[in-house]
């Protein structure tokens, strides 16, 4: 009888015991700065000047004129591609448009805000991707003659809109100001 006792006491102790329970995975704090500040980038033989944020940095890709533009503290990039117009805008305007689609398959959908400064012959786009797409941000510029500027929004991290959005919604800042910035050279 002792036995049996012994057993079911050990069997109920362990019947009670509960699995524990995984914790989900924290998100990190991100730290944005109060303020935006900025400095002119203005690569050389290439037909633009543009504003960029002091907190980023410039990194030259393979291509004359095509620029990085890297905030390191957020893991996120900006690619930045300058094209000169030589009769084919439509066709370029087609590709920029074609890349922002290509990531709708993932988002939940687009927000388009047009973009005009008549004084400075800046015409373009600016673009949200929402939801889990890996490019949230991207914009079009042109004078529609000359010169053609693209740039998109990456991180380097899985797409999690929710986590990222505070960093979004900063970089989104910078954009806007990035497109009342640019100046065409002649």
């Amino acid at each position: 009888m002792y036995k049996f006792l012994s057993l079911l006491f050990i069997f109920s102790f362990l019947a009670c015991a509960e699995e524990p329970e995984p914790k989900p995975y924290g998100q990190i704090r991100i730290d944005l700065p109060e303020t935006h500040e900025f400095k002119t980038f203005e690569p050389d033989s290439c037909g633009y000047s543009i504003d960029i944020s002091r907190i980023s940095g410039i990194v030259k890709r393979k291509e004359d004129c095509w620029f990085n533009i890297v905030y390191p503290r957020y893991n996120a990039t900006i690619h930045l591609t300058y094209r000169s117009i030589e009769g084919n805008l439509p066709e370029l305007v087609n590709d920029a448009r074609y890349l922002i689609m290509k990531h709708s398959v993932k988002a939940d959908g687009l927000r388009e805000q047009g973009f005009m400064n008549p004084e400075k012959r800046v015409y373009g786009m600016l673009v949200d991707v929402l939801g889990n797409a890996a490019n949230s941000l991207q914009f079009y510029l042109t004078d529609s003659t000359d010169h053609f500027l693209r740039g998109a929004l990456y991180f380097n991290a899985p797409p999690n809109r929710d986590s990222l959005d505070p960093v979004i919604d900063f970089i989104r800042d910078d954009m806007q100001y990035m497109m009342e910035s640019v100046t065409w050279k002649d």
